[in-house]
């Protein structure tokens, strides 16, 4: 039995897929940035004025924290939302500070808004995230992450077991 193909509806097909994938649309990405600065307001203990802290993990000793400019919003699901005062923030430094662990350190760095401006600040000991717009002014940042081959990864694949 002989098979027939239709070459011009298989090309039908494949101009179609692209054309619908090419009109979707996707929110505007802004960037997880790693850059000294960034963390230098958490290791000095100073609270951004302006800003609305976010951590994600324990509230005694959290895996990553953030502060956004309040020139946006926080739309999420993974971050808490905290009031900030300069005792918590003390707590929370003499934690990471104790925890030190040449392995998997803690790392800051800025939040950009795909235009550049600065939204924001984070502090974590995961280097990976995804920032997003899906409207102006409002933020979407998820969860960080460290790829599974790193010594962080590593480290953490380890912890879970």
């Amino acid at each position: 039995m002989r098979r027939v193909y239709c070459t011009g509806c298989l090309f039908f097909s494949l101009l179609l897929i692209v054309v619908m994938t090419g009109c979707v649309q996707s929110s505007p990405s802004g960037k997880w940035l790693e850059n000294r600065d960034g963390g230098l307001p958490f290791k000095n203990r100073t609270i951004l004025p302006d800003h609305t802290y976010y951590f994600i993990g324990n509230e005694v000793t959290p895996e990553s924290i953030i502060a956004v400019d309040n020139r946006y919003t926080l739309k999420t699901r993974v971050w808490s939302r905290v009031d900030i005062t300069r005792k918590m923030l003390d707590d929370w430094m003499f934690w990471i500070d104790t925890r030190l662990s040449l392995t998997c350190p803690y790392y800051g760095g800025v939040l950009l808004a795909p235009g550049g401006d600065k939204a924001g600040i984070w502090f974590s000991r995961k280097l990976i995230s995804v920032v997003k717009t899906p409207e102006p002014g409002v933020l979407q940042v998820y969860a960080p992450y460290n790829t599974s081959g790193s010594l962080c990864g590593r480290q953490e694949s380890w912890d879970d077991r």
